[in-house]
């Protein structure tokens, strides 16, 4: 079976250093080691009416759990990441999961959330802890001498980054306007910037070594998909 990528969230200029300091939190801060995430998490959040804004002490408890997943995620994901591990779809639908709710959180802060909205995305980190929590174990060692891939040639390669690097900076471009009160919400657009940002996120970490030919392309036409999208929505020409 081959494994799909499961990379880790950008530590730099684009998700990490964003989502963490938009929720006031600290991925570091929780001093859980991984292996223990799952003993950490905490459902400490009351009921409340519907429509009220989220409580300190709920928006707390969100960035605590926020913060274990986090770290368990990064944990998960540079043990995964190697050629020492068999694929296991299972814990890759767990890794994207959390990937999704790393990058919804990427633009959240406290005076966005209601008490219901922080509740139930609380609840989701949770699932996906406990889940990780009960696949993580099942990891594999990879079999030696499994069927390769043809190595990704130097062209396909340098294609893939050029499209890849259009894609990107489009997309900083287009979140830059649309995560602002001018621009009314836009299903379309957010598909697309959705589509762009699981690229981004499979693309971080990933050389050219760690690809097959057959893999750089299957990824090139997922980007070229995303920049005809950003196109037919006028935001390229």
């Amino acid at each position: 079976m081959k494994k799909k990528f499961v990379a880790i969230i950008m530590a730099a200029s684009f998700m990490a250093a964003t989502l963490l300091t938009a929720c006031g939190g600290d991925a570091g801060a929780s001093g859980n080691d991984a292996s223990s995430a799952g003993n950490d998490v905490q459902s400490g959040v009351q009921d409340s009416d519907a429509g009220d804004m989220v409580s300190d002490e709920t928006f707390a408890v969100l960035q605590d759990n926020y913060a274990i997943m986090f770290k368990y995620y990064d944990s998960v994901a540079k043990t995964y990441n190697t050629d020492e591990i068999a694929a296991n779809p299972e814990l890759e639908d767990a890794m994207n999961q959390a990937a999704d709710v790393i990058t919804q959180m990427g633009e959240i802060s406290q005076d966005m959330l209601t008490e219901e909205d922080a509740v139930a995305l609380n609840d989701v980190m949770i699932e996906i802890v406990d889940v990780l929590n009960g696949v993580v174990d099942a990891m594999e060692p990879a079999e030696a001498g499994g069927e390769e891939g043809t190595p990704v040639s130097d062209e396909i390669y340098g294609m893939l980054q050029d499209n890849y690097a259009i894609m990107f900076e489009n997309y900083d471009l287009m979140a830059k306007t649309y995560n602002t009160d001018e621009i009314a919400a836009n299903p379309e657009i957010e598909d697309v910037m959705n589509r762009a940002a699981d690229v981004i996120t499979q693309m971080d970490g990933i050389s050219q070594d760690m690809l097959t030919e057959e893999d750089a392309v299957a990824l090139d036409d997922v980007i070229i998909g995303i920049l005809d999208g950003m196109q037919a929505l006028g935001i390229i020409d």
